[in-house]
């Protein structure tokens, strides 16, 4: 009897072992599924990207303005986002190297030359989820051509919006006015094409009410690679000058510009040029 109590208590013992030891488990298992469930909550990845929801430019909501040299663009953006935003970029660059833009707004393809310099680059901070701004852009005295107005926003955790782009065209009469014209003639785009080994004549009318003090021709590659600077000649420093047949022959397999290039004598400068495909 001794032996057989023994025995009823070990294996009493044993069961309960057993019990605390499943409990246990139990336990450690309930903890480390809300652990994982905590930290697969706690990692829950943003990738969901701001968006620029509207931009209006002097009041108007438009991907495209005409404005003139030394004007100021009074410009209302409009941005958003899912979480939190950081920050919205207003840049302007120029157009002529025929780039495009996969966002919203305009699409981009111009390569006709710009005159002067321009370029702007601002970060302006901003919180919550969706936040308006006004912002003015001061269009230079010195320019004319075509630039693009990009504007883009980030959230908190680097996600970056599609761009926005609207296209400014500036006009500026303080500039010298050329009037160019090519044989065989360019298309609406001011392109013109050629077979290999091609050529053509170039026309051009220059005028400035400051009087001219250069006016040159030559070739540029869209590589950047210059072609002899050509004089027009002029006697003294004219208003206004009138070429013909300038030649342009032999043009290998490429792209390339034509240009006119006018300095007036308060050192204004204008670009003209056509580009030419030569296949």
């Amino acid at each position: 009897m001794i032996w057989v109590t023994k025995i009823q208590r070990t294996a009493r013992t044993l069961s309960f072992d057993i019990l605390t030891a499943m409990r246990k488990l139990l336990v450690f298992g309930i903890a480390a599924v809300a652990i994982l469930a905590a930290c697969r909550k706690e990692t829950n990845v943003d990738v969901v990207i701001p968006t620029i929801t509207r931009v209006t430019i002097d009041n108007l909501e438009t991907s495209e303005v005409e404005v003139t040299a030394g004007s100021v663009l009074s410009i209302r953006l409009d941005v958003a986002d899912n979480q939190e935003l950081n920050e919205v970029r207003v840049v302007v660059h120029d157009a002529e190297n025929a780039h495009t833009h996969a966002g919203s707004g305009h699409n981009g393809g111009e390569f006709h030359l710009n005159s002067g310099e321009w370029a702007k680059d601002e970060v302006l901070q901003v919180s919550g989820t969706t936040a308006a701004m006004d912002v003015e852009v001061n269009v230079p005295d010195t320019v004319a051509g075509q630039w693009h107005l990009v504007i883009t926003a980030m959230d908190k955790v680097g996600n970056v919006s599609l761009d926005y782009a609207v296209l400014i065209t500036v006009s500026n009469d303080e500039l010298p006015i050329i009037v160019g014209s090519t044989e065989p003639q360019a298309d609406a785009t001011g392109t013109i094409f050629l077979n290999v080994g091609g050529s053509l004549l170039l026309d051009g009318t220059i005028s400035d009410a400051d009087s001219l003090l250069q006016v040159v021709s030559y070739v540029l590659s869209f590589g950047g690679q210059q072609s002899e600077i050509v004089p027009i000649e002029m006697s003294g420093t004219p208003t206004s000058i009138t070429f013909l047949d300038l030649p342009y022959s032999a043009f290998p397999e490429g792209t390339y510009r034509v240009v006119i290039d006018a300095m007036d004598k308060q050192g204004h400068r204008r670009l003209w040029d056509n580009r030419v495909i030569v296949e």
